[in-house]
Order: C-alpha cells, then structure tokens, then sequence
C-alpha cells in the first residue's frame, strides 16, 4: 500500500494501464534526468558540444513540453473527479483550461494525447 497506493501498480505501469506511456515518459524523463543522468543534451552542453543558443532552444522546448503535459494531465484528472461529483466545478475548469490555452508557451500537443485539448461540453 505504502509503495503502489490502492492500486497495487507503480505510477508507470498504471499509466500504461490508461495509455499515457507518452505522457509519462516525457514527464517523467524530464523531472528525473538529473538523477538517473539520462539527458544526453547535458552531457553534450557540458563540454561545449552543443551552442548556448541551440542548449537555451532545448531547455525551452523541454520545459514548455513537460510543464504543459503535466497541466494537462492534472485537468484531465480534476475534469474526471469533477464529472464524478456531478460537474460542481466544471465551469471554473473549464475557465482554468481557456487560461491554459492562452499561455504563450503552451504546448498544445501536450494535451491531445488526453482528450483534453477541448474542454468538454
């Protein structure tokens, strides 16, 4: 319980489970490349193989993609538990989403995967 919660299944394999390998791994690569050193742009911005410019390009595309999927994925979440407790909240979410969707450096690939690239009706 105290490993898997009530599920029995480790984050990976339920989202497996409910077809977010995807997802995961980009969210998951992204926040654990320090620690499992599997960020090979690092390894090459380390001895000046790649350019400052083209190592800020990747950083933003990395950041902008792993930030927007784990968005979405949280509203995805709060939109399920909501449509559990008969859409008490749906208009705030809704609106939360639009907000998102605004953001400059919103990644709107990073939401399709979901189903939540559109609020539902």
């Amino acid at each position: 319980m105290r490993r898997h919660g009530f599920s029995g299944l480790s984050i990976e394999e339920r989202a497996k489970h409910v077809s977010l390998s995807t997802e995961y791994n980009i969210v998951y690569r992204n926040f654990s490349r320090n620690i499992h050193n599997t960020d090979c742009m690092e390894h090459l911005a380390e001895r000046g193989a790649i350019g400052k410019e083209r190592w800020q390009h990747y950083q933003d595309v990395r950041d902008h993609t792993a930030l927007s999927t784990a968005i979405a994925c949280t509203w995805r979440t709060a939109w399920f538990v909501d449509s559990m407790l008969e859409r008490t909240y749906f208009d705030h979410l809704v609106r939360y989403w639009l907000r998102c969707l605004s953001f400059k450096h919103w990644v709107r690939e990073a939401a399709e995967n979901i189903g939540a690239e559109k609020p539902p009706s």
